[in-house]
């Protein structure tokens, strides 16, 4: 096969041809196909970080309020801010921010619009935001149902009791108040994805040092580059190489469908397993026993 084939070439010039050939070619698969590829690439991130007050903070998390914050996109990016600061201040391995619709409701229960955890030596962005919105009358609403349940903290959940309480109080009848409105059930959180351009836009510098210093602390570690694809085999990564070559993206598309071939997120922690000439490497993921066949110079 190909990669045999090179590896038995007596002149390095050519196979840095086939390895110039499968970078370009992992490049043009992130370009291409929608599974591995980032499609804000093109378009540079602007963030939309708003002003932020902390409410309560500990070493490892926070509780924010940001009344400018009103998209979706607003408060995922202030959330991120908020625990890349807290991170920094601190300097936890992991940190873990939300963010409230009003400080009224921080000790009350389905007032988050964002949430943020951050883990800048291995685990990464795990991010949740909403765009939901309250008016004046439902905040103070779902501050009187907090309210009547902390008094009752051992009575069966019963919401009617619950209503009852909350119009005798804010003096509503069942027409004008039929129902609390709730952002667990009207605004659900979501999953908020975090593209490579964006994690970049918060700061590569800083996770390129907190990799430094990782691996000052295990030499044998490595971290995947951007665009670090890996096979189940040497053939396959040959195969798939050859496939996008030929701009086949259908059959590209196949084989990281049925996981033959993978794309690792960037800054994933890896191993190398063993070596098949200077250029190929199989590595496994920290934590993980299996291992993948990929290029070398896809890792730091």
């Amino acid at each position: 096969m190909f990669i045999h084939q090179a590896d038995n070439l007596k002149g390095k010039s050519k196979f840095k041809i086939w390895l110039t050939m499968l970078l370009i070619a992992t490049i043009v698969i992130s370009t291409y196909l929608p599974s591995t590829a980032d499609q804000s690439a093109s378009t540079p991130i602007k963030l939309q970080i708003m002003p932020y007050q902390v409410l309560e903070v500990d070493e490892t998390s926070a509780m924010i309020y940001s009344p400018k914050a009103l998209t979706k996109d607003q408060r995922a990016h202030t959330a991120m801010q908020a625990a890349i600061d807290l991170q920094k201040k601190t300097g936890s391995d992991y940190v873990s921010v939300t963010m409230t619709i009003s400080p009224k409701l921080k000790d009350c229960g389905l007032s988050e619009v964002a949430s943020a955890g951050y883990g800048p030596y291995h685990e990464g962005w795990n991010i949740m935001a909403n765009d939901g919105s309250m008016d004046d009358q439902a905040i103070q609403a779902n501050l009187l149902a907090c309210e009547y349940e902390a008094k009752h903290p051992f009575a069966p959940v019963d919401w009617d009791k619950t209503l009852h309480y909350v119009r005798k109080k804010l003096h509503k009848s069942e027409k004008e108040l039929p129902d609390i409105p709730g952002l667990l059930l009207l605004y659900p959180y979501d999953n908020y994805e975090v593209s490579t351009d964006l994690a970049c836009a918060f700061g590569s510098t800083s996770t390129q040092e907190a990799q430094i210093a990782v691996k000052s602390k295990n030499p044998n570690l490595h971290f995947t580059k951007e665009k670090c694809i890996a096979c189940l085999t040497q053939d396959s990564l040959n195969r798939l190489a050859q496939i996008i070559i030929q701009k086949d993206w259908e059959a590209a598309q196949k084989m990281l469908s049925n996981f033959e071939c993978i794309s690792y997120p960037v800054g994933s922690q890896v191993y190398i397993m063993e070596s098949s000439g200077p250029y190929i490497v199989k590595i496994r993921a920290k934590g993980s026993t299996d291992g993948l066949w990929t290029l070398r110079d896809f890792l730091n």
